[in-house]
């Protein structure tokens, strides 16, 4: 049965100062949570119906506590509107930000939207792109709101938060800009090298522009006023990993 102490927790963790301050985040719904426990992540707290617990968890699983409750506790918990199979609590893995590598390398400037994050992530770790760079001021990666629009994803792609001027400054390869009179990204051949996309309402900003070595743009063929960044982003990464 899961505890008050406990319940107090799980809700808790959906604002970022208390992540911080546990170190633990939340994975909500049943496709995200399987992911979870399969991988690397060190899981404190399991919650799920008994029929849940008895499809998805077996004793191959380190798992600190493993809870069984009813639908309704589950959907009281999530911010998912629809979840009532399970969620899990584990501990944030801290990664280290390396120098560039070769291939592809995503940098996210200002990105606020939880679910453009996530959606970000899912397609980098479609496209095989695993360099995934955020500004200080990104939306954090293990709101729950982003950690479930990568549909698993987060297990595999986990972005590296910087100073993107210093990260910038530090690279020899060539960084390209999206923007909106850039050159077609059709037209451009890029298998090595930094990509750069800007915050949802101001696009990248402008101190940045130093550094871009080559502005780049999807082109318009309708009358759209502009693409949502996720959406430009996993165009671009299609493009580019062909």
């Amino acid at each position: 049965m899961l505890s008050i102490k406990q319940n107090k927790l799980i809700k808790s963790l959906q604002l970022k100062k208390y992540r911080k301050e546990y170190g633990l985040f939340v994975v909500e719904g049943k496709k995200n949570v399987v992911e979870l426990l399969n991988s690397d992540y060190k899981i404190e707290i399991l919650v799920a119906t008994n029929a849940v617990i008895d499809e998805i968890y077996s004793n191959k699983y380190h798992v600190g506590e493993v809870i069984s409750a009813g639908e309704s506790v589950i959907a009281s918990l999530s911010t998912l509107e629809n979840n009532t199979t399970c969620l899990a609590v584990a501990y944030m893995g801290v990664p280290r930000l390396d120098s560039y590598k070769s291939g592809i390398s995503i940098v996210l400037d200002g990105i606020q939207d939880p679910g453009n994050l996530g959606t970000i992530i899912r397609s980098a770790d479609w496209f095989g792109i695993s360099q995934v760079i955020c500004s200080s001021d990104c939306v954090d990666f293990f709101n729950p709101k982003t950690i479930s629009a990568t549909m698993g994803s987060f297990t595999r792609v986990v972005p590296l938060y910087t100073d993107i001027a210093a990260y910038l400054s530090g690279v020899s390869c060539q960084v390209y800009g999206t923007y909106m009179d850039g050159i077609s990204i059709f037209e451009t051949s890029i298998k090595e090298g930094v990509i750069v996309f800007g915050n949802e309402a101001n696009g990248i900003d402008a101190k940045l522009q130093k550094y871009i070595t080559k502005k780049i743009t999807i082109p318009r063929i309708g009358s759209g006023n502009s693409l949502n960044v996720a959406v430009a982003a996993s165009i671009t990464m299609a493009h580019v990993s062909r």
